[in-house]
């Protein structure tokens, strides 16, 4: 069954060679449909959605077409468009299952790349190091093991540890407290739950992520190193109730999202809970070393204005013995005795947003964010507590104004950040305490000109009414042809919150929570990074992009814990040290009909200057490949192969007896033992060897019917550490001698997933 449909559309933005592109979707679900076949009308060039739903038909005729999409199960869609000349139409399309009437017909008016793309700049931006996570396109990347974006954005080479256990960002030799995370515009303190096992919020309501991960547009400051924007699923307008969830080794999650007022109001909302020990020991379960996360969102519009209600709670949880068997036996802590960390997040806000057609656009966010932690530590002699305590309210509005070529943006922020940190033990005890009022206001023009566009904007921020500061951006493009463009861009960013969690400590591979100290807090002062990035791309041939990205970047004023203790906290207010990072990526990409490949080269190096002395952060390795290759095969099936090899790891040599195992996939939920509190030689003065990991995944989906209502079944494994090497974590000196901390063995993870 089709309909004709009329769309004439002309876009003025310059891409490459693909003349139409973009995503099928089902009308229902709302999940991207594979399989889908794209065809003109008089036979022409044909495609085939890929396992995320994208299509893509390349060097059509310039002019009026045909195009028909069919898939079995699915009402068929046919359509006239009209193809500009010198550049690309994207065109995303909703398919009706049968025998439902056909869907409305959604088009994005944006040119160059679809924002499917992972190592692609999200939308038509301008901005340097942009990459969007779309998580309806992340079982096609054969790079990613999970559907959770975060986890996705974590493991990516713009953010990643290149071992494939990362509890946190670490963008361009940044530390985990330098990223801020925003969910539509609202702060939220954290990224990853316990062991980086899943991000901070059930995936399904999450439509994608833009990760920022270069020289940030003047909107964002606050942050050295990235901002990570979490954009949750659009409001469902008037389709009727939509149910999606999952379930994994780990947790169960559920979204439940529907709407009422025909259309002009929504809600949604979405939990998850871990339901067996992610690091669990001595029969421990959930209760001890697990997590939750729970959102709500509502929203109503009415005639250009809408308004959307937000609620966000997380917690976890960590416990393990203090000292391991061995340690016991030598006069250590005895049996019973345990470290326990706790920590949780929560957000609350609200979001207006006005616009009027062809008129300027007005948002405004008011909010409420916390984050806590708790931490009872027990090395061989004495106890450590520690409580971490953070509280902001914010205002803060935005204006968009301009069109086409030339765009405005310009807003103002007012916030109070309080912080507090307290650390007691039987020898000593220290607090920090602050609550600055922080304003910033900024100004953004972005322009088009011919083969030239500039993003040029400038930030000013006021601590308290006394201490200000500017940041200047600046982003240049040249399209040097039609497939080839080179860019460049340069910007100053100031940070104001920092953290007294050790990165550079073993467990910070299980513990992500951040432990803030703010600006004021014994005389702590802004952290400032400069930052230069370049980056040159061509689309070789049809569905082929070539990717060279360089950066470097200059630290001062940070916060450096693991130079007071290799507990995973500092015990005093830390030394404030300088640094430097550079790095150079090549980056490669396929995607045609029914293959889609990835793979990276990149080069770093990072490094920690403490007065006379200096140290190499634990969190990037100096050398890195990765590739991977993934095929459907029929109708929602698809296969998917990678590999990471990567080299020059630091690490610190422990001196206590410490045992670890990293949690796996089924039947694997990791333990900790023992309190890591001395390292032999200098900080991170060892080297690890080469990390080395082979992946297999296999996805599937299945149409299934619930109580007369069309759904989705998915199944995904993935065999992990396909060929079991023994990578080293860290080292542990005991009487034995030298001992390796190992990552897990070859696992299977499992998830069946399902929405309707």
């Amino acid at each position: 069954m089709s309909s004709p449909l009329l769309l004439v559309l002309t876009l003025l933005t310059p891409a490459g060679s693909d003349s139409v592109y973009g995503a099928v979707n089902d009308a229902i679900t709302g999940a991207p449909v594979v399989g889908v076949r794209v065809e003109t009308e008089a036979g022409g060039p044909s495609a085939l959605s890929t396992p995320g739903g994208v299509y893509s038909l390349a060097t059509l005729p310039t002019g009026p077409q045909s195009l028909k999409f069919s898939r079995p199960g699915y009402d068929s869609l046919q359509l006239r468009v009209v193809v500009p000349s010198g550049s690309s139409l994207h065109l995303d399309v909703e398919l009706q299952p049968v025998p439902v009437a056909l869907p409305q017909l959604e088009v994005a008016t944006t040119g160059g790349r679809h924002a499917g793309d992972l190592t692609s700049p999200g939308g038509d931006s301008l901005e340097i190091g942009l990459r969007r996570f779309r998580r309806d396109s992340l079982w096609s990347d054969p790079l990613v093991t999970s559907d959770d974006p975060l986890l996705a954005a974590a493991t990516s080479t713009d953010a990643a540890s290149q071992t494939g256990l990362s509890t946190t960002l670490h963008v361009h030799g940044g530390s985990g407290d330098q990223n801020l995370v925003l969910l539509d515009g609202l702060p939220v303190y954290g990224t990853m739950h316990l062991g980086g096992t899943s991000g901070l919020l059930n995936p399904d309501a999450v439509a994608d992520v833009d990760l920022h991960s270069a020289v940030p547009p003047a909107s964002l400051g606050g942050r050295l190193s990235s901002t990570v924007e979490l954009h949750l699923l659009a409001p469902p307008g008037d389709r009727p109730l939509r149910m999606t969830g999952a379930w994994d080794a780990t947790s169960v999650r559920q979204l439940v999202e529907g709407s009422f007022a025909r259309g002009a109001g929504s809600l949604l909302v979405s939990g998850r809970q871990s339901y067996r020990g992610v690091f669990a020991q001595d029969g421990d379960g959930w209760r001890n070393n697990g997590f939750h996360d729970l959102l709500a969102r509502g929203t109503f519009a009415s005639r250009g204005d809408e308004i959307r209600l937000y609620l966000l709670n997380t917690g976890d949880r960590l416990s393990f013995p203090a000292a391991d068997p061995l340690e016991q036996n030598n006069g250590g802590s005895p049996n019973g005795v345990r470290n326990r960390f706790s920590w949780s997040s929560n957000t609350a806000g609200a979001v207006w947003t006005r616009s009027r057609p062809n008129g300027p656009t007005l948002t405004t966010r008011l909010w409420s964010a916390s984050s806590a932690a708790g931490i009872a530590w027990s090395p061989v002699a004495g106890s450590v507590q520690v409580g971490s305590g953070l509280h902001e309210i914010g205002i803060n509005s935005e204006l968009l104004i301009g069109a086409g070529s030339a765009r405005q943006r310009l807003g103002v922020s007012l916030q109070r950040t309080e912080a507090a940190y307290e650390m007691s033990s039987t020898t000593a005890s220290a607090r920090f305490h602050a609550a600055p009022a922080i304003l910033s206001a900024f100004v953004e023009d972005r322009r088009t000109l011919g083969r030239w566009s500039t993003l040029a904007g400038l930030r000013a921020t006021s601590v308290d009414a006394t201490e200000l500061t500017f940041e200047p951006r600046l982003s240049i493009r040249y399209r040097l042809a039609p497939a080839v463009t080179l860019s460049a861009g340069a910007g100053r960013v100031h940070q104001y919150v920092q953290s007294m969690r050790n990165e550079e400590s073993l467990l910070d591979h299980a513990f992500p929570a951040e432990l803030p100290v703010t600006l004021g807090a014994s005389g702590l002062g802004p952290a400032r990074s400069d930052q230069v990035s370049a980056e040159l791309e061509t689309r070789i041939g049809p569905g082929f992009t070539l990717t060279v990205e360089g950066y470097a970047r200059r630290f001062n004023g940070l916060l450096v814990p693991a130079a007071t203790s290799a507990a995973p906290f500092a015990i005093s207010l830390p030394p404030l040290a300088s640094g430097h990072a550079e790095g150079l990526k090549l980056q490669a990409r396929y995607s045609r009909n029914s293959w889609e490949s990835r793979a990276s080269l990149g080069l770093g190096s990072t490094q920690r200057d403490l007065g006379s002395s200096e140290f190499f952060p634990a969190s990037l390795r100096s050398r890195w490949a990765t590739a991977g290759i993934a095929r459907r095969f029929g109708q929602g099936t698809s296969v998917r192969l990678a590999g990471t090899v990567s080299d020059g790891g630091p690490t610190s040599l422990l001196q206590s007896g410490v045992e670890w195992q990293s949690p796996g996939g089924i039947g694997a939920s990791g333990e900790i033992s023992g309190s890591p509190q001395e390292i032999l030689g200098p900080l991170n003065g060892a080297r690890l060897p080469i990390f080395f990991r082979t992946d297999l995944g296999l996805t599937r989906e299945w149409p299934i019917g619930v109580a007369g209502r069309a759904g989705r079944l998915t199944t995904a494994f993935t065999v992990t550490n396909l060929f079991n090497r023994a990578n080293v974590l860290g080292y542990v000196q005991d009487g034995s001698g030298r001992r390796p901390l190992l990552f897990p063995s070859r696992s299977l993870i499992a998830q069946i997933g399902w929405a309707f």
